[in-house]
């Protein structure tokens, strides 16, 4: 194991990625973020294909998809007036 921790910057999606792929090497981490703690709001609530990709190199993406809920649909607000509504059997 590395004797010092790394500083993994972020705990964000990718923040945290980093931290566990590096965690699962044996390496030590510490994970500074600039929000004193957790966050109530979904800050990712979807996967696109590039994370899919990068969880089959992790060896984790049959796993996630099992547990996934698949979303059909979403729609985007502002000011009270709808708009963005997409279907997912619109997109490729």
């Amino acid at each position: 194991m590395h004797p010092e921790p790394i500083f993994v910057v972020g705990a964000g999606a990718t923040g945290l990625t980093m931290a566990c792929e590096l965690a699962r090497h044996g390496v030590a981490v510490r994970i500074v973020d600039r929000l004193p703690g957790i966050v109530h709001l979904a800050r990712a609530t979807g996967v696109h294909s590039r994370t899919l990709e990068v969880f089959q190199d992790l060896g984790i993406a049959d796993e996630v998809i099992a547990k996934a809920a698949l979303i059909k649909g979403a729609r985007q607000f502002a000011g009270g007036e709808l708009m963005l509504h997409l279907r997912s059997e619109d997109l490729d």
